[in-house]
């Protein structure tokens, strides 16, 4: 049976999440206490147990200029004793159904595994440029920044400065932006830093030092954001530094640059559509492909 949970699977489906993402704290636990939604999750339930899960997060995109509502799917997760049963292809199909009924035009997700969702339409959009800087400690020394409501307030100036060159973006209000610096910064590794008309999020890893996201104004913001960026790298001790940048980011090709393919988007409803159907509907419905097209990470 597919339904919507309640507060009370809450356990289970913590639980069904840990099976297949892991048990990060302090993570697990901020996610489940402060993003978790049971009327916004579906599961498959057989004889009490919960097999499958997903949970459904609504946003708004601008795109082409309107604000369309969409929802983010995150979370697909089956039991792995009952994987390869069609449980998780299901609860995507009701929840393309349920979001159309809910006036949402677009069902976006994040995955590594792309082809387990193209047999049902979903197709990539979005694109990211896979970029590598040097580290260098002539860099500035920029503020490192808790999402207080003053660094909440300026990197949604930033932003809104930064995505009015692009499209398909997602329209983050201040409640967005607290969760998700919230998200970002429950690992200690991660920090968000703060200059003059730019913020940077950065992640100092094991495997090396990365940036999840700059936003800037205009390209002198972005050139001292990635200074900035240089410094923290080398003050980590990295001798360089990666950042997956939005394909119309105003920065010089590289000689070995990649695109890495992003989100993952199909209309809503019409689940049983020809899966090169719905694909096609969807790339038309976002204006793709366009290197303005690029959707920010959100909880």
């Amino acid at each position: 049976m597919i339904r919507y949970a309640t507060e009370q699977d809450k356990p289970q489906v913590r639980a069904l999440w840990e099976q297949g993402f892991g048990d990060e704290e302090p993570y697990t636990g901020w996610y489940f206490s402060r993003v978790f939604h049971g009327e916004r999750t579906l599961v498959h339930e057989e004889e009490g147990r919960l097999l499958s899960s997903l949970q459904l997060a609504p946003y708004l995109l601008n795109v082409k200029g309107r604000p369309m509502p969409v929802a983010y799917i995150v979370g697909v997760i089956t039991e792995e004793l009952s994987r390869g049963r069609g449980y998780a292809k299901a609860l995507l199909r009701r929840a393309l159904s349920d979001l159309k009924e809910d006036g949402l035009e677009l069902a976006l997700l994040y995955t590594d595994i792309p082809g387990f969702y193209e047999p049902l339409g979903f197709t990539c959009c979005y694109r990211l440029r896979r970029l590598r800087f040097t580290a260098t400690e002539a860099g500035p020394q920029w503020e490192k920044r808790q999402p207080d409501t003053a660094a909440i307030d300026h990197c949604q100036g930033v932003y809104r400065r930064m995505c009015s060159s692009f499209d398909g973006y997602v329209l983050r209000t201040a409640g967005n932006w607290q969760t998700y610096l919230e998200d970002w910064l429950t690992d200690g590794r991660n920090g968000l830093y703060t200059g003059e008309g730019a913020y940077v999020l950065s992640d100092a890893g094991e495997s090396g030092f990365g940036i999840k996201e700059i936003g800037y104004t205009d390209e002198d913001a972005l050139q001292q954001a990635l200074t900035c960026c240089a410094r923290l790298a080398a003050d980590h001790g990295y001798s360089e530094f990666g950042w997956d940048a939005p394909e119309s980011a105003p920065l010089p090709t590289q000689a070995e640059e990649t695109l890495r393919p992003w989100v993952m988007a199909r209309i809503t409803g019409c689940p049983e559509l020809p899966a090169a159907e719905a694909a096609a509907a969807t790339v038309e419905l976002l204006g793709a492909p366009d290197p303005r097209l690029w959707v920010g990470e959100i909880t």
